[in-house]
């Protein structure tokens, strides 16, 4: 596992590539990570940790030339979830408006800060017209978010335990049945 300081020192780093591509000053970055570290290092999290967020700014970054409004998909993930208390239901909606607030306070306009919170909200995966409205964007976040479920099961067997103790409430699906209908919708 990485060290926390190698783990901070290349979320420091992704943050400066996405404030510079957002027109901000690379500072900006670095507090931006420093402060979402914070959040995401607090009790009780077992998977949606800074570990997840990594994975998935790394990934965005990898995709960042394939994805539309690669800034737009990139700062959602930072924030997707920043708000995590599991035994709510309203942390997707907290973490959305979080990350509209920030982008309204970076001066980043009410058209991202709309885009980021939409992108937020269909981590809630609720009824896909509830998702950010037809957004392609939302399915890359999405495909992101969820992408440690298709990893092999040597990479996603630490990631899906880490989840599993939280997978337990009357109607919540077991990982293997959803890797399993995920499999099976991408055949």
């Amino acid at each position: 596992m990485r060290d926390g300081r190698a783990l901070r020192d290349e979320l420091h780093e992704h943050g400066r590539m996405l404030a510079g591509s957002l027109g901000l000053a690379r500072n900006t970055g670095t507090a931006l990570a420093d402060a979402l570290l914070l959040q995401y290092g607090r009790w009780p999290r077992r998977y949606h940790d800074a570990r997840h967020l990594l994975a998935c700014v790394r990934e965005a970054e990898a995709v960042r030339t394939l994805s539309p409004a690669p800034d737009a998909i990139a700062f959602a993930l930072w924030f997707h979830d920043a708000i995590y208390w599991p035994w709510r239901r309203d942390n997707e909606m907290r973490s959305a408006a979080q990350a509209r607030d920030a982008a309204l306070n970076l001066g980043l306009g009410a058209v991202f800060a709309a885009r980021v919170h939409a992108l937020v909200m269909a981590t809630a995966h609720l009824a896909p017209d509830a998702r950010a409205a037809g957004d392609p964007a939302a399915d890359w976040v999405l495909d992101i978010d969820l992408g440690i479920l298709g990893a092999p099961f040597a990479t996603s067997f630490t990631s899906t335990a880490a989840c599993r103790p939280r997978c337990t409430a009357p109607g919540d699906m077991p990982t293997k049945r959803l890797k399993a209908r995920l499999n099976a919708a991408s055949d």
